[in-house]
């Protein structure tokens, strides 16, 4: 549950909202939150924690012959378009499947189905490993940071799983895990996960976490929103998030680890396949909770405020969001509450109204100074961002 307590005093003939009181509280864990004061013209702001600005290096492919760098640059990155992607080809062709290991090289699936070294400022290759026995059509790759790669077969031969160790040449089949692999296998927070197709028309995709110790007890995480082609997955230095690479719709995206929830970052080029990083080595850490009502700070609104429209007697009511809506949390939100109280010369005219609805988010208090959103069962953090937008605040005084 957010809960925002704003301070509203009217000024000189304009009405100014000020933020004096937040409470978060998310599966019934309280956080503390930091208080902010903003005085701006007619200003609903939320503000949890700003975390800091991040830039990692990540590295894709795009078959036959595409190699890039790509840079993320995390000043609210869900606002759209924070990429920088650098062109590193001409390289060799390859498609299969991408991952580093323990010295950070960029390690692909190439010709005949071995496994190659990429250089990342030239996209030069080299061998790395010659798989042995027959050809095998390889879909995915992964390490655990050091000499062992985990690989699978294509979807359409079945979703076994090969370990391999690069030092003793060995190679061992670990079993099937149920659910064919149709992208590439990422290492997040110590355990692997991968992206399958389930029944339906169109197909649904869904992430599995892939048992590599017996494949058989892989399981569904949680079903996609959406219609996408998700190919290249990997971990993010962002809050509780995968990175991974949209075939349909050529966008970069973030896949919420918690809710499932999917947040487009940019655009990229058509065929951009699979995506590593080192973060795939990492433990990822907690994170700050954090709520942006003008992810790209367009309003003239910076940090996590937005700054509405002025309201006169001609409104019909004026948003308390923008459209591109930052949040960062650590669990399933039950509720979000927005309350406006404080100084209301105007009470009980000063009021929020819902303008829609949200499949999956109850809506009370329509028509008053609070409302309550509460998840109904299944909503995602993009649900809540929908419902938010749908909230305008009204002066039936004026």
């Amino acid at each position: 549950m957010l809960v925002g307590i704003y301070d509203k005093r009217l000024i000189q003939g304009e009405i100014y909202f000020a933020l004096y009181s937040l409470i978060g509280i998310f599966n019934g864990k309280t956080i503390n939150l930091r208080i902010v004061y903003l005085i701006v013209l007619v200003v609903i702001h939320i503000i949890i924690s700003i975390g800091k600005v991040h830039s990692q290096s990540y590295f894709a492919s795009k078959p036959p012959f595409g190699f890039y760098k790509v840079h993320l640059n995390y000043s609210g990155c869900e606002c759209d378009q924070c990429c920088e992607i650098i062109d590193v080809s001409p390289t060799m062709g390859f498609h299969d499947g991408i991952g580093m290991d323990s010295l950070e090289n960029v390690l692909v699936i190439g010709i005949a189905s071995d496994i190659y070294k990429i250089d990342t400022n030239t996209g030069a290759f080299t061998a790395y490993f010659d798989i042995p026995g027959p050809v095998l059509d390889i879909q995915g790759l992964a390490t655990n940071g050091g000499s062992i790669c985990y690989i699978m077969i294509t979807p359409q031969q079945g979703s076994t799983v090969y370990r391999i160790n690069v030092i003793t040449g060995s190679m061992i089949n670990l079993g099937d895990s149920g659910y064919p692999n149709w992208g590439d296998i990422t290492s997040y927070n110590g355990e692997y996960y991968y992206i399958t197709r389930i029944s339906g028309s169109p197909f649904t995709e869904a992430l599995v976490k892939l048992d590599v110790n017996n494949p058989a007890n892989s399981n569904i995480v949680f079903e996609l929103p959406g219609i996408h082609y998700f190919y290249g997955l990997t971990a993010s230095e962002y809050c509780n998030s995968f990175l991974a690479t949209d075939q349909l719709n050529d966008q970069l995206c973030l896949i919420n680890s918690i809710d499932g929830a999917i947040s487009p970052l940019c655009n990229v080029p058509d065929f951009f396949y699979y995506i590593t990083s080192t973060r795939e080595f990492s433990l990822i850490p907690g994170c700050d909770h954090y709520l942006d009502l003008d992810c790209n700070d367009s309003s003239g609104a910076t940090d996590g405020d937005f700054n509405s429209l002025q309201y006169t007697c001609l409104s019909t009511g004026v948003p308390i969001t923008d459209e591109d809506i930052g949040m960062l949390y650590d669990a399933i939100i039950s509720s979000m509450t927005i309350h406006v109280t404080g100084n209301e010369p105007d009470a009980p005219n000063e009021i929020l109204m819902m303008t829609g609805s949200v499949a999956g988010i109850n809506a009370s208090g329509s028509g008053t100074g609070i409302i309550t959103l509460t998840n109904a069962g299944g909503a995602r953090s993009t649900d809540f961002k929908d419902a938010l937008r749908l909230i305008v605040y009204k002066n039936t005084a004026i």
